[in-house]
């Protein structure tokens, strides 16, 4: 009867593993600095592309990674914007500063990692299905944004990052 109670409890903490998505390990391979642009869709039209010369300062803390984002807009003001990233619920949530997404997928591949975050929100004013795609693959990383509007249509690329480390 031990040996049966063993068994259960193993296959129990294995099964419970497999549920963990994302672990610490793959926060710290995104700490560094990276140097790119951001390219975004304007809210007034939901079709103009701006680019914008972006750097990136990452940090780990833990099971958190905290962002420092430094734009430089058209005439040389650098915006600067914090952002932290904690894996929360076992690794099967990232909270983004405030707002929680379900990590819906991990895809691991020799020297890359793919996560994808899905989160019901608002984007422009309209109730949305708000989906981030992060890749890092050696010394590049892409982080998108895309949305789909719930009033209907396909998602589309709200705004991209994509930096080479430096």
């Amino acid at each position: 009867m031990k040996i049966i109670a063993t068994i259960l409890c193993l296959f129990a903490i294995t099964a419970n593993a497999q549920n963990v998505l994302l672990n610490s390990k793959d926060l710290k391979s995104f700490i560094g600095n990276w140097n790119g642009r951001f390219e975004f869709v304007d809210y007034k039209d939901d079709k103009s592309v701006t680019v914008l010369q972006t750097k990136l300062d990452i940090k780990g803390a833990g099971d958190s990674l905290i962002m420092q984002y430094s734009i430089t807009e058209p005439g040389g003001k650098i915006v600067k914007q914090r952002e932290s990233w904690k894996i929360v619920s076992n690794g099967e949530q990232l909270q983004d500063d405030k707002e929680i997404a379900d990590i819906s997928d991990v895809i691991r591949d020799q020297n890359t990692i793919t996560i994808t975050l899905d989160r019901k929100g608002a984007d422009n004013n309209n109730p949305s299905m708000i989906r981030k795609t992060i890749t890092l693959s050696g010394n590049s990383l892409v982080i998108s944004k895309r949305v789909k509007y719930d009033a209907g249509g396909d998602y589309f690329l709200r705004h991209q990052y994509t930096f080479r480390k430096s």
